[in-house]
């Protein structure tokens, strides 16, 4: 993996082993997912800043692979703590982007039907009571109204009996 870090409004030597840091959070969070991908094709890039105003560092990571570049920013009183937040963040992300390659989503698509084939049985019975307490609770003109109306105004609520 080429690392390239950038500094803005900090002085590299203020910080000395800040290198080691950002290497030890690469291999805490982004090494086990990055195995199977060539390393000349993955890019870290991190700029770490200082605002004057507000006194917070902010951490900028921007991960680069062959498909997508992911990207992350956060800010914190504290660099390291900026830095844990945004390793987080691309570690999110990064899992998110892997997932997708592998198609799990569309997985994940089919099982859900499955569940929800079998919870419509109880949803439609469900509906039907919510329907027929909803009706009760119209006044007398608008129960009428309701049952000579031709076409239902939501087709997935069942007609209850008027």
């Amino acid at each position: 993996m080429k690392t390239a870090i950038s500094y803005r409004h900090i002085t590299k030597l203020s910080l000395p082993n800040l290198a080691a840091v950002i290497k030890r959070f690469v291999n805490r969070h982004l090494e086990r997912h990055l195995l199977h991908i060539p390393a000349e094709l993955v890019r870290l890039r991190a700029t770490l800043g200082r605002s004057r105003r507000r006194g917070l560092y902010r951490a900028k990571l921007r991960l680069g692979l062959r498909s997508v570049t992911l990207a992350c920013a956060d800010d914190s009183p504290e660099l390291g703590k900026a830095l844990e937040l945004s390793f987080t963040e691309l570690e999110r992300q990064l899992e998110h982007h892997i997932a997708h390659l592998r198609h799990e989503h569309v997985w994940r698509r089919k099982e859900w039907r499955a569940g929800l084939r079998r919870l419509k049985p109880a949803l439609a019975k469900e509906m039907h009571r919510f329907a027929a307490a909803l009706l009760a609770d119209l006044p007398t003109s608008w129960r009428r109204h309701w049952c000579s109306v031709e076409s239902k105004p939501y087709p997935e609520m069942p007609r209850p009996e008027c």
